[in-house]
């Protein structure tokens, strides 16, 4: 008898939807594939077992081993083995398994911080090749690892070799804006600029109560009556 096949279905692009952060049997489907295959000289189901990879066992995991009638064995230590099933199949909760092997480059691909400056080397390292990078943006998941690393990053350090531009690309108007004193926000702007943008209630609601009383009585009754009734409040008429 042939020692069993171990087939790896790690999370990636061809298994699961990129982006999803929802782990998934959907991956059996591949199993059974990978089975069917004649080129692959498997004669016996039980010749083929899986391992899937999953941050954490959530409630979407679970209803997905219901409506596949598995059930979940504990083998301890962040490992399971689902039952009931043609094939053999094991999950490896990353974050338990991490946790109870202290493995801190485990822990780069789980929601844990890594502790040690050997695991955040190593990341380092995959991230400054070009190769590993286009491979590991097929994997699911992989903005939020790719976060996790940048957190490591000072700010100055982020944005260095980057112009203004490309930076305040990144940020909505009024994220940009945030922060700034009024005289920084109409910094460089003629005043016509800057009025250009308001309606002419606006502008008269914003004059001080003696300039206000300063305005004529006939002018003020060409405004809608909220106008008219807000400057009565401010200035008795």
């Amino acid at each position: 008898m042939q020692p069993m096949e171990s087939v790896w279905l790690e999370r990636v692009h061809r298994l699961t939807a990129r982006g999803s952060h929802r782990p998934s049997l959907a991956a059996l489907s591949y199993l059974h594939a990978y089975y069917s295959d004649a080129h692959r000289g498997i004669e016996r189901r039980k010749d083929l077992g899986a391992l899937l990879l999953v941050p954490a066992r959530t409630p979407s995991l679970d209803a997905d081993a219901d409506e596949f009638g598995l059930c979940w064995s504990d083998l301890g230590g962040g490992y399971w083995e689902l039952t009931g099933g043609r094939f053999r199949l094991w999950v490896a909760e990353i974050d338990v398994v991490a946790e109870s092997e202290d493995d801190d480059l485990l822990r780069l691909f789980g929601h844990s911080r890594e502790r040690t400056q050997e695991a955040r080397r190593f990341w380092a390292e995959q991230v400054g090749t070009k190769e590993a990078m286009m491979a590991a943006q097929d994997l699911e998941g992989y903005d939020e690892v790719v976060q996790k690393f940048l957190d490591l990053i000072p700010p100055k350090l982020r944005v260095a070799g980057l112009t203004p531009e490309q930076v305040l690309g990144a940020f909505a108007p009024e994220q940009r804006l945030a922060g700034l004193a009024p005289e920084q926000r109409l910094a460089g702007l003629a005043p016509e600029q800057v009025l250009r943008v308001f309606s002419l209630e606006q502008i008269l609601l914003a004059l001080p109560d003696d300039e206000l009383r300063k305005v004529p009585e006939e002018y003020l009754a060409t405004f809608p009556e909220p106008t008219r009734e807000a400057i009565r409040k401010r200035i008795g008429r």
